[in-house]
């Protein structure tokens, strides 16, 4: 990545300024300290989907040292604008068909937020594929090839990793959130109540049962790739 400001760098300090905005919030601060993070959090927010993102839409990985634009427009790029909501939403549709056509290009730090991009833009199908692909990089290739833990990364044994890592495991708390419903707000509940049928066509061997009321979860998947 040859680039001097970067894409996923701007995006997290938008996240570090809105949570700063929150904070402030919560504990009774000042409005005026509360708009000061929000508004620079705007502020980033619109320099981001100026100056980064390319005229096709997608998001390029950054600025080269001349201020220009670079040329590659990274999965990781593309999946922190969705899942941070930093890209329009309106976009975010025509950013998960970019995503999704280029399979699992993140490691595992940083895969669960490819998840919530393709949950945030409706496409629950894109999720269980990539929760459920034995032949490329992911979760399913471990357990297809033995693994019994996450690991630290998709080819941990050949690199000397980890091959019982926690920063992998995140897809399981992305999956009750954002699939299953489980610690959803009401207004995600009513969306999962809307999406539950093709989230069953997408995984078939799935069975659950939810009590949206209670936000609980049971499930019996019997595919090995989940």
């Amino acid at each position: 990545m040859n680039t001097t400001a970067r894409t996923t760098v701007n995006i997290l300090a938008v996240d570090v300024m809105r949570s700063m905005a929150a904070i402030a919030s919560a504990l009774g601060r000042a409005a005026s300290e509360v708009s000061l993070y929000q508004g620079r959090a705007d502020q980033l927010t619109t320099s981001i989907n100026t100056k980064l993102r390319g005229i096709d839409g997608m998001y390029i990985d950054g600025l080269t040292s001349a201020g220009t634009q670079g040329t590659h427009a990274s999965q990781i790029a593309n999946s922190y604008a969705v899942g941070f909501a930093v890209a329009p939403s309106s976009s975010w549709s025509q950013i998960a068909t970019y995503l999704a056509g280029l399979g699992m290009q993140q490691g595992p730090m940083t895969a669960h937020w490819l998840l919530k991009a393709f949950n945030d833009a409706d496409r629950p199908d894109q999720v269980v594929a990539r929760l459920t692909d034995q032949a490329g990089l992911g979760w399913a290739k471990i357990l297809s090839v033995g693994g019994t833990f996450t690991w630290e990364g998709w080819s941990a044994p050949a690199q000397g990793e980890s091959e019982s890592h926690g920063w992998a495991r995140r897809p399981l708390s992305t999956s009750l959130n954002h699939c299953w419903g489980c610690g959803s707000p009401p207004r995600a509940l009513r969306r999962f109540s809307s999406r539950r049928q093709r989230l069953v066509s997408a995984m078939p061997t799935a069975r659950f049962t939810r009590n949206a009321a209670r936000c609980t979860s049971t499930g019996d998947v019997q595919s090995r790739a989940v």
